[in-house]
């Protein structure tokens, strides 16, 4: 079968080299080269049934050699190409037993023999993945992997029929089976200069009797006229007695192969061609010295091919990868796996080796074929160290040295660099900020820069190349555009160069007596200002290249920026931490002077209350006392027939003075107020108002119902009886409606009328009626004592005013909870907060910085009519916090994480129109104002201009859209 296979290969497909060997030593070659081809190689029989197949085939299929012989090749088809053609052709996607699948591309040579045929199948799976990144090369990678076309025919000297495999009428330049193949119409078509010496190789192989023949020659091509070249092979084939009765042949196109380079060595030969179908390089060695490689390898190492032969193979592994790849050949026979080679002029370059042991030339040898990854392998150290770098940069809780160390160590670890060193600004001077790998000497000698003269202007002169670099004085071939200077070989030599070419510049040489080789000087930037540099040094040679210098040049740049970026916000951090003591100490003093305020709003109305009852105490126990003992002495004056008309006058008179001074008293200080409660004054002022003024009042009590301190109660009675007065003076009506619930830790109560109602725009800022507290006495009030008032009215459609108590006293600030109200000074010393805020324009604080939040939080909340009802960090929550709240403006930051300010406001416009927004900004007005008004914003203020603009725009945004349901701020 070897012999076999070896024929139908010999006359294979369009090769680029021509072998000139014996047919012995070519036919070891094929073997050899059918064993260690990475490609699998089947016969197959006309039915499609595996004859045999190389070792290869068992990594394609997933069964060994022996299983896989007997099987049909079509079991194994998913798609692609004619699953019922006895061999393959073309892309496949072929599943193995274990029900994996790989991508396959198959070129077949059909009918090597009658009913056998060859296909060649080749693992594309990972080719598949890669394309894309590999597009450049998928041409030439396409031109190498495409097996030459190669057509076959067969004699039958018994009854002189010829039959033309369709690939011959191809070669020829005919449709295939355009007619009966004949050998007339064969030599037709080969070129007339050619023509007899091709009859006289087949009649004279015939007539010598000789088992095959070779022979290259011309045709040409009927459809195009065009001359090509093509070798024919003929294997003769013998009846029992000896007789030729059948020849074989096969016609390959050997055009390009006859215009390709005569130069090529004779071992560039089959082996290499299968090999570079699929590798870039190709290298055989024996004993550890190189029997040849392929030029791809040479131009790879930049060698010639001439240089590379009798070298050692172990001398192209870098150093520190030498020993191992050398075990691992030995170790196991077979490696694939990745190492760092060095080339000629000292570049290492990273990639993927696999080495097989084959036969050649009838003895063992090493074929290891080698695939350049250096590119990706650069590309994703490269990202890695740029994200890695960028995620320390923009972590929010370094702080500058520490985030500078951290780079300067990732930057070492991550491209095994001897050292690394940045170097910032430092006045005149640029030292080391943070190194790693320099010796405490090398430090010491390098550190400082500044030369002792100095240029006309004064300023100090920076030495040797870092000092070129900062400087910014790049000029020449030895730098890049971006200000670099790099080298894979420095030296005195080079230093020299550059002295040449400089003028008053002192150049040290700590770098080459320390001996390092690669060196890379980056400066970094913040704008176009030079603030400092990226110092990389290696002791080995050929580590850069202008690639990887561009790549530090960006990565620097980051470096710049994020190091301004830094000390701004170390700075804005002082600011803000300045700001947040000042904020702090403001708060505590506001809480305290607020403490004090309710606790002396609380003092008045107790206040008022004792004067009230002092009076009626004095009305009671004196004046009335005196009036009855009065009346008591007329009545014995009655008793004198004479003085009886006029002692009933007196008598009259005084019971008129007893009843207004009883009520006067009642009006000051209803009793039952303070020996029954709330309900029962408010029930006593019911009928009060029934009797004294003809006003019905409907009193409504909800059950569960929890009382005020007598501080609040005393309040809310005022302020009814207040409340009924107008509905008697201003309503003109005969009933109202008296409501007292509990709400939410406040006591409710409405007095509602059906009466003329009024016009909010008419109210008096101040006052009321003659004696009493007006509704802006009576709003005031009962804000400070942590409460509110709403108010409902159309003029002409009656009224409703309802109050909201809290159930905790401001006395609750005093403390001593049974202090005598006439203490004063006693009652005002330990003020703290009440538990409820009156009615206030409901906020919520939307900015990712939480320094700036508690800013705000702690200006608001100095403002008595605004209240903070929730924070958040970014839009997503802004937008789910305001859901839930519903507040009435929200301060909304534009520039947060997640969703931005202009996207939460156009959501939270869209759901809820009524919520008022206010843009906030460190930009002055412009593209971002007129997108968040477009969102939906009613007013956009910049953080940096004065603390009243973001008040005032709060206010005026309440004011232009207030609910018809009126909340009082300030009526």
């Amino acid at each position: 079968m070897a012999s076999e296979k070896h024929s139908a290969a010999s006359s294979g497909k369009n090769l680029p080299c021509a072998v000139r060997v014996s047919p012995t030593t070519e036919r070891s070659l094929f073997d050899a080269l059918f064993a260690a081809s990475p490609d699998a190689l089947v016969f197959t029989d006309g039915s499609g049934v595996c004859i045999d197949v190389n070792p290869a085939s068992a990594s394609i299929f997933g069964l060994p050699p022996e299983q896989l012989t007997g099987k049909k090749i079509r079991e194994f088809i998913r798609s692609g190409g004619d699953p019922e053609r006895p061999f393959l052709q073309g892309e496949y996607t072929l599943v193995r037993p274990d029900g994996s699948t790989i991508e396959a591309e198959c070129y077949a040579i059909p009918d090597v023999q009658p009913g056998m045929h060859l296909s060649v199948i080749r693992d594309i799976s990972h080719r598949k993945l890669v394309e894309g990144e590999l597009r450049k090369g998928k041409e030439h990678l396409a031109r190498t992997q495409q097996i030459a076309h190669l057509g076959s025919w067969e004699l039958d000297l018994l009854t002189n029929k010829l039959t033309w495999s369709d690939e011959v009428y191809r070669i020829f330049g005919l449709e295939p089976q355009e007619f009966g193949a004949s050998y007339e119409a064969f030599l037709e078509r080969v070129h007339p200069e050619d023509r007899a010496a091709v009859d006289a190789a087949y009649t004279g192989s015939i007539a010598q009797d000789l088992d095959s023949y070779e022979i290259e020659h011309r045709v040409i091509r009927k459809s195009t006229g065009e001359v090509c070249w093509v070798q024919e092979r003929c294997q003769h084939f013998r009846d029992q007695d000896g007789k030729i009765v059948r020849s074989l042949g096969m016609v390959l196109d050997i055009t390009a192969r006859k215009k390709a380079e005569e130069e090529l060595r004779e071992s560039e030969n089959r082996c290499q061609v299968l090999s570079e179908a699929t590798i870039e390089g190709v290298a055989i060695s024996d004993d550890g010295r190189i029997i040849d490689v392929n030029d791809q390898l040479a131009h790879m190492l930049g060698y010639s091919r001439e240089e590379m032969v009798e070298m050692d193979f172990a001398s192209f592994f870098a150093p520190e990868d030498r020993q191992q790849a050398i075990f691992n050949m030995d170790l196991s026979g077979e490696s694939a796996t990745e190492y760092r080679v060095v080339c000629k002029d000292g570049r290492r370059l990273t990639v993927e080796m696999r080495t097989k042991k084959i036969t050649y030339k009838n003895r063992p040898v090493w074929m290891t074929t080698i695939h350049n990854i250096t590119k990706r392998k650069e590309d994703q150290e490269e990202q890695l160290l740029y994200t890695e770098v960028l995620r320390v940069l923009n972590r929010s809780s370094n702080e500058i040295s520490e985030s500078i160390r951290e780079v300067v160590r990732l930057i070492r670890e991550l491209t095994a660099f001897d050292a690394v060193g940045l170097r910032l600004r430092k006045n005149d001077d640029f030292p080391y900020y943070e190194q790693e790998g320099f010796s405490e000497e090398f430090v010491r000698r390098e550190n400082v820069l500044c030369s002792s003269c100095e240029v006309s202007c004064g300023k100090p002169v920076l030495d040797c190349l870092c000092g070129l670099v900062l400087s910014g004085t790049t000029e020449g071939e030895l730098f890049t555009e971006g200000g670099s200077f790099w080298t894979n070989s420095f030296s005195k030599d080079l230093i020299s160069e550059v002295i040449e070419s400089q003028g008053n510049r002192n150049f040290r040489s700590s770098c080459v007596d320390s001996g390092y080789r690669s060196l890379a000087l980056i400066p970094v930037r913040s704008g176009e200002e030079i603030i400092g540099m990226l110092q990389l040094n290696d002791r080995r040679e050929g580590c850069f290249s202008l690639d990887k210098i561009q790549f530090f040049e960006g990565l620097a740049d980051q470096l710049g920026l994020a190091f301004k970026r830094m000390q701004v916000q170390e700075e804005l951090q002082a600011l803000n931490e300045s700001l947040e003591r000042r904020v702090a100490e403001r708060t505590a003093e506001l809480e305290q002077r607020s403490g004090q305020l309710r606790l002396l709003a609380s003092e008045l109305t107790m206040a008022e209350q004792r004067e009230r009852q002092k009076l009626a105490q004095i009305l009671h126990d004196g004046l009335q006392q005196i009036l009855v003992g009065a009346k008591y002495r007329l009545a014995l004056l009655e008793r004198t027939p004479h003085s009886r008309h006029l002692a009933s006058e007196v008598t009259d008179i005084i019971d008129e003075a007893i009843a207004t001074s009883r009520s006067l008293t009642a009006e000051l200080s209803p009793p039952i107020l303070h020996q029954s409660g709330l309900l029962a004054g408010l029930e006593w002022l019911r009928q009060w108002m029934h009797n004294k003024h003809g006003l019905t009042v409907d009193l409504i009590v909800r059950d569960n119902l929890v009382l005020p301190p007598q501080d609040i109660s005393v309040f809310l009675f005022q302020a009814v009886r207040e409340l009924l007065f107008n509905v008697v003076k201003h309503s003109d009506v005969e009933s109202a409606r008296l409501e007292v619930v509990q709400s939410d830790g406040f006591i409710k109560v409405t007095v509602e009328d059906e009466g003329t109602g009024f016009d909010r725009s008419r109210l008096r800022v101040s006052g009321g009626s003659a004696g009493g507290f007006g509704l802006f006495s009576l709003n005031e009030r009962i804000n400070v004592l942590g409460g509110r008032m709403e108010i409902e009215t159309t003029q002409g459609s009656g009224s409703r005013i309802s109050l909201f108590a809290p159930l905790t006293s401001g006395s609750e600030f005093s403390s001593d909870d049974d202090a005598e109200a006439d203490d004063a000074s006693s009652s005002g010393g330990n003020a703290s907060e009440a538990a409820a805020a009156r009615k206030k324009t409901r906020i919520v604080l939307v900015d990712d910085h939480i320094v700036m939040r508690q800013g705000l939080a702690g200006l608001l909340r100095e403002e008595p009519d605004l209240e903070i009802v929730g924070e958040a960090s970014d839009g997503e929550l802004a937008v789910k916090l305001v859901r839930e709240l519903k507040p009435d403006v929200v301060l909304m930051d534009i520039g947060m994480p997640k969703m931005d300010g202009i996207q939460a406001t156009r959501i939270i416009h869209s759901e809820l129109p009524s919520v008022r927004i206010i843009g906030l900004s460190m930009f002055q007005e412009g593209e971002q104002a007129e997108a968040m008004r477009e969102a939906g914003a009613s007013a956009y203020v910049t953080k940096s201009g004065p603390s009243e603009s973001v008040i005032s725009a709060i206010k005026s945004c309440t004011k232009a859209g207030r609910r018809p349901r009126l909340e009082f701020a300030g009526i």
